[in-house]
């Protein structure tokens, strides 16, 4: 949570020191899916006037609370890497195949790990 803070304070500082008439908007591109065989639903917020930033959250329909994810693209060749956080911790991370640049398709595939990968599962989710 206080990595989440941190985060969020130094995100509204940049934001306050850019030129406030080049508004900074937020696209969210919405999701329902798996991670493995559990329902989740998944929401993307790209910040507009952040070049190859992704960040956004989501839960799992069973229990509703949010977990925040960030990362970049380009991260690995063709696939974009996710670090989710929960209480300021690194839980674990998403990596999709198919989601390239800021291009959000109908489907996306990927996995999720835990931080030292000794589990994974397969994520499928599909544009609402």
């Amino acid at each position: 949570m206080k990595n989440l803070i941190i985060f969020l304070a130094l995100s509204l500082s940049f934001i306050a020191s850019t030129n406030l008439s080049a508004q900074i908007n937020v696209e969210e591109y919405k999701y329902s899916g798996t991670i493995g065989n559990i329902p989740i639903e998944l929401a993307f917020q790209v910040p507009s006037r952040m070049y190859n930033f992704i960040m956004g959250k989501y839960s799992y329909k069973s229990v509703g609370e949010d977990i925040w994810f960030r990362g970049e693209d380009g991260v690995f060749e063709g696939a974009i890497k996710l670090t989710e956080s929960v209480d300021g911790k690194d839980t674990g991370y998403f990596v999709f195949n198919n989601l390239n640049g800021l291009d959000f398709p109908k489907k996306i595939v990927g996995k999720w790990y835990t931080m030292d990968r000794s589990r994974s599962y397969d994520v499928t989710l599909y544009k609402e």
